[in-house]
């Protein structure tokens, strides 16, 4: 089990390399500095690049534009960005309008026309008093805003009394300013969701390995290790935020296996040759929770997965058959509780999963493993548990 841990791992550390590598091209254009749109595929990325340059593919040439070399590029129903906002940068455009507003990786801009560009920031400031000195947030972009906002919305106040400095609601207040004025607006990514949950179903089969170290001779009818092969349900939910990243997801999970466990032992002593057969049958309500992270989606795609999982056994029994054959050829079988099951288990997992797109859903092969510690509360036994599960999983659309 160890082996194939490292050797999951090993796939896991190589696809992900690969994974942050990867381009994304996707439907799109570039404006050129006559002002024309020219369609084609461009590279969709995450992260400062953004802001530097523009990969552009057109017949299957790949061009790399900095802001000097074209005004703008975007994506179909997606991000815009525009080198005319800040000199020697591309900057994305959230809203075009009256009021418009821009941001630049965590740093906003929101300019009205003919008025100079403004920037939103908000930091800490030193604030001293006769008692105590403290830190306290520098909230002076709201000032900015109310000022910007005042000759349309009166209560630009009061809707910034308790806002923040994030991108949901910066583009909600200026949207609402340019309602307000009456004009035309274009609010980019206004088809794509600030929040996204899709759900699934899961079928596959577990093999699982309960480990046993025992501290007392009085456990030794335990095996050092039991295996079983079980099939397995479950339901998924996949939460994300595509305005945010289309990357990162987080996946709680339900699955329902039932596992049989069955060991013997023999040993032999002066007095008899004793057998001790163990069984351990388990009914298991999995709950994995993990943070997604997806490879760019095409036809054939994937993901990588991880984090905590708690086994809930809805119902646990052991038994321990004993026979023991005496030296006057007498014969005596008990039976008895092997030891005690602890109700809930925690641990942690890892996975990789592949992903083929169709028309109406998505579906993946999964291969996971799962290390849980400590099955049972009986004193003097350590059992950890290992699993390696396979499952299909159908996400919806």
């Amino acid at each position: 089990m160890k082996k194939l841990f490292i050797l999951i791992s090993f796939l896991l550390a190589i696809i992900a390399s690969h994974a942050f590598a990867q381009s994304d091209f996707r439907d799109g254009y570039i404006i050129n500095q006559q002002n024309d749109s020219v369609f084609g595929k461009v590279d969709y990325r995450l992260d400062t690049k953004n802001y530097q340059l523009c990969r552009f593919k057109n017949d299957n040439q790949i061009t790399e534009y900095s802001p000097e070399q074209i005004k703008g590029y975007g994506y179909i129903n997606d991000k815009y960005f525009s080198s005319s906002i800040i000199d020697g940068s591309f900057v994305e455009v959230l809203i075009n309008g009256k009021m418009s507003l821009y941001r630049q990786g965590a740093i906003f801009y929101v300019q009205k026309q003919g008025q100079k560009l403004q920037e939103l920031e908000t930091k800490d400031k030193k604030v001293s008093t006769q008692y105590k000195e403290y830190r306290k947030e520098d909230d002076t972009w709201k000032g900015i805003l109310i000022y910007l906002m005042s000759d349309c919305m009166k209560n630009s106040t009061s809707l910034l009394a308790r806002a923040h400095l994030t991108e949901r609601e910066l583009t909600q207040l200026v949207t609402k300013y340019n309602k307000c004025q009456g004009t035309d607006y274009t609010v980019y990514k206004e088809d794509k969701p600030w929040t996204k949950v899709v759900i699934g179903g899961a079928v596959g089969m577990t093999y699982s390995t309960p480990k046993t170290t025992y501290h007392m001779d009085m456990y030794s009818y335990m095996e050092k290790s039991y295996t079983s092969l079980d099939p397995s349900l479950g339901f998924v939910l996949d939460f994300s935020s595509p305005r945010i990243t289309e990357k990162l997801s987080l996946q709680p999970e339900v699955h329902i296996s039932k596992s049989s466990y069955a060991g013997s032992v023999t040993l032999n002593t002066v007095a008899a040759t004793e057998y001790y057969d163990t069984q351990i049958d388990l009914t298991t309500l999995s709950l994995p929770i993990s943070l997604k992270y997806s490879l760019p989606k095409r036809k054939y795609s994937g993901y990588l997965q991880g984090g905590f999982n708690l086994d809930y056994h809805i119902q646990a029994k052991t038994k321990l058959t004993t026979e023991k054959a005496w030296v006057d050829n007498t014969f005596t079988t008990t039976e008895s509780k092997a030891f005690d099951v602890n109700k809930k288990q925690g641990g942690f997992w890892g996975g990789i999963a592949f992903l083929k797109t169709f028309t109406h859903f998505d579906g993946s092969l999964n291969i996971r493993y799962f290390h849980m510690l400590k099955l049972s509360q009986t004193a003097g036994i350590d059992m950890n548990r290992d699993k390696i599960a396979f499952s299909v999983i159908i996400y919806s659309k």
